[in-house]
């Protein structure tokens, strides 16, 4: 029915050329079917500008007023899909303002698809001059939809491939929006922007983002141990370009051999004068639908509980307050890493934090990546005290006392007594000169002073 009612409107309108070539290619079935109706419409704009370029102009027109100032609704994909066939099939025009109009307004379509061909319109539009679409890029990268989002992060990409001096102006704005969209929940969207942010940091007035490079530090850290692989490789890729912009040789070293809890460490001994906003970043992180990614973030917490404990104990208590909410995760690992952080952080409260603190291991035991999901019993909690509160220090220690309590002389006597001097000490029982009289073995010093006394008798 709709086929006839179509071809009897060509016919009407004199258009016959037309209908007999839609018959010849099978144009019609291929317009009604439901996966080639776009390449159909394709083939139509060809044909038509082929057999009947005079009617195609009034049609044409017809086509981009009712894009322009009408509300097409269920017809707005099928006509703006028609509409951009034809205007590619007779060529571009870079100062078709209509069109230029038209492919505006869809860009901000409730449609998908009507968003995704104007932007494709608005690129072949400027080809060759993209960076004139540099300000609506911007605009589009902070709209909520993430399709919008993911369009203007590719347009992006080809405006600093093509022309990177020409965003030389905006590097910085351009660099803190990249930054929000790194936990975004699209992984297309964190994958992409933490790709475009790499290119930035290669571009001309690089130096410009030391700011921004630092703040990107943690982020990049903690979706490292995404576990999507495209979106792990490119944090690590713009993670290596940050410590390289900023000049720390160790944190790059470490990004390339991707040493997770190492950079870790050396993210806290370098900055830890950012604690508060490295707790900001993190508690972000707390609810973030990768599990891998909140897993990391309650690593990161007790790691900076650890180093707060003596320094800022109201940010320790801030950190408890911030794990107190993820302890109901839905991931039983989760859960069960941050009851045990939590036990950790509680156990150093009872330290005074003037006491001096053990040497600092590149992580800790209790939140070591393969450290197994254990319950403490009541002699492991004592155990942890024990620890935290310096008993092996105190005990090694009380060992080098005794050790130095007992004097060289009686370790001697000791040793010749049990047959085994030892080679350090055997210069001293050959009576070398300068070295201490030799101790007599017992029994053998009574003998040896008799028979001195009978020599001297003798003699007198």
């Amino acid at each position: 029915m709709v086929v006839e009612t179509a071809r009897s409107l060509l016919l009407c309108a004199d258009m016959d050329n037309l209908a007999f070539s839609m018959e010849t290619h099978d144009l019609w079935a291929r317009l009604l079917g439901a996966s080639m109706w776009q390449n159909g419409l394709h083939s139509l704009a060809k044909v038509m500008l082929k057999n009947c370029r005079d009617q195609c102009r009034p049609i044409f027109r017809h086509l981009q007023n009712l894009l322009q100032y009408h509300q097409l609704q269920w017809r707005e994909v099928p006509a703006m899909a028609f509409y951009l066939e034809l205007w590619s099939c007779q060529g571009h025009h870079k100062d078709d303002t209509g069109t230029q109009k038209i492919f505006r307004k869809y860009i901000r379509s409730k449609q998908p698809r009507s968003r995704e061909l104007a932007l494709r319109g608005l690129r072949n539009l400027y080809a060759g001059r993209m960076q004139l679409l540099l300000p609506d890029a911007l605009l589009w990268l902070q709209d909520m939809r993430a399709d919008i989002k993911l369009q203007a992060i590719h347009l992006l990409q080809d405006i600093v491939a093509q022309r990177p001096a020409s965003i030389r102006g905006v590097l910085s704005q351009l660099a803190v929006q990249l930054l929000s969209c790194f936990n975004e929940d699209n992984a297309e969207v964190r994958w992409r922007s933490m790709e475009l942010f790499a290119l930035l940091l290669e571009a001309p007035g690089r130096k410009r983002l030391l700011l921004q490079a630092e703040r990107s530090l943690l982020p990049l850290f903690i979706h490292m141990n995404e576990d999507i692989p495209k979106v792990a490789q490119a944090a690590q890729k713009a993670l290596i370009h940050a410590a390289k912009l900023l000049g720390w040789q160790q944190l790059q070293r470490l990004a390339c051999a991707a040493e997770v809890w190492m950079i870790a460490d050396c993210l806290l001994q370098k900055r830890g004068r950012d604690a508060e906003q490295y707790l900001k970043d993190t508690v972000l992180h707390l609810h973030s639908p990768q599990v891998p990614v909140r897993d990391t973030a309650v690593r990161f917490l007790g790691l900076l509980g650890r180093k707060l404990r003596n320094e800022n104990w109201e940010k320790v208590l801030d950190i408890r307050k911030a794990l107190e909410g993820a302890k109901e995760d839905s991931e039983p690992a989760v859960r069960c890493l941050v009851l045990q952080t939590l036990l950790i952080l509680s156990v150093l409260e009872d330290v005074p934090p003037t006491r001096p603190s053990p040497p600092k291991l590149p992580y800790p035991h209790y939140i070591s990546p393969t450290a197994p999901c254990v319950h403490l019993s009541p002699g492991g909690h004592r155990e942890q005290r024990w620890r935290a509160r310096g008993g092996p220090a105190r005990m090694q220690a009380a060992a080098l006392r005794r050790s130095a309590s007992v004097l060289p002389a009686q370790r001697l006597q000791r040793r010749c007594r049990a047959g085994r001097p030892g080679p350090r000490v055997q210069h001293r029982l050959r009576g070398e000169p300068g070295g201490p009289e030799p101790p007599q073995p017992i029994g053998a010093g009574g003998a040896a002073a008799d028979q001195s006394q009978a020599g001297a008798a003798a003699d007198q």
